[in-house]
């Protein structure tokens, strides 16, 4: 492992070092996108999820645990990210049941993953009303029997 990151997966084809190509390489075909477009919507989330939701929680996030100092601003950056994110989610995800086709795939759980400490955490009972659409999918991802498994109840 030349950059010595976690996470790290070893198996005899050799190493991958990176969340996202290990979750596509061990996910099956159908959380990976059933042809070559839903397999580049699914990554098209990924990496909104990496490059857009994960900066603005860690602004918000790290704060509470103690991970970067209590800088007002960057909190509030940080809400403000968050805002336009989850309102644009919310918009998306009004007629949809699942983030890429009609059934759970590897965009889904990217997400719902980096949304989970936010919704244990930082979004109350109004935030969580006002994204209205955004909670119900994200509670629909979080209480499939295999994540429940895997991360246990949120």
């Amino acid at each position: 492992f030349p950059f010595g990151q976690v996470p790290a997966f070893e198996c005899s084809a050799g190493c991958l070092y990176d969340t996202m190509a290990i979750s596509s390489f061990v996910g099956s075909g159908e959380l990976r996108g059933t042809d070559e477009f839903t397999r580049a919507q699914v990554t098209q989330f990924q990496n909104l999820a990496e490059t857009q939701l994960f900066p603005a929680a860690c602004q918000v996030l790290y704060p509470c645990w103690g991970l970067m100092p209590n800088n007002k601003n960057v909190v509030n950056k940080g809400h403000e990210s968050l805002k336009n994110f989850m309102t644009a989610l919310d918009k998306l995800l009004e007629p949809r049941t699942y983030l890429v086709g009609e059934t759970v795939t590897l965009a889904d759980l990217t997400l719902a993953v980096y949304l989970r400490d936010l919704y244990s955490l930082i979004f109350d009972s109004a935030t969580r009303d006002k994204y209205v659409n955004v909670t119900r999918w994200f509670l629909t991802i979080v209480n499939q029997d295999e994540v429940l498994r895997i991360l246990g109840q949120n």
